[in-house]
């Protein structure tokens, strides 16, 4: 397991870093956000990983791409910097990047 600590946008919620932890899990990932909740997203339900942003540093994430009817559809954690980094774990775990 793998956690990485920056911030999230959930629709039109936004948290800044620290205030989100995204870990990559064996068989999914799991957002937390503090005032929003917990999302997992098991492997199955995980549609697209996209990178998001376009400042580097600053606006580096990625947008997690799912079929979870509960869920919010626009889903972004804020990597601050270690977007490649999370990148490269997820494509060696085989999830599926559109990158």
């Amino acid at each position: 397991m793998k956690e990485f600590t920056g911030g999230a946008r959930i629709n039109f919620f936004n948290a800044t870093w620290p205030f989100a932890k995204l870990r990559l899990e064996e068989n999914g990932l799991t957002l937390n956000v503090v005032m929003k909740g917990t999302f997992n997203f098991p492997r199955a339900r995980i549609s697209a990983i996209r990178k998001r942003g376009i400042i580097p540093f600053f606006s580096d994430g990625i947008q997690i791409e799912h079929d979870i009817d509960e869920y919010p559809d626009w889903i972004v954690f804020w990597c601050l910097g270690k977007r490649d980094k999370i990148l490269e774990e997820l494509k060696r775990d085989e999830y599926p990047l559109d990158q």
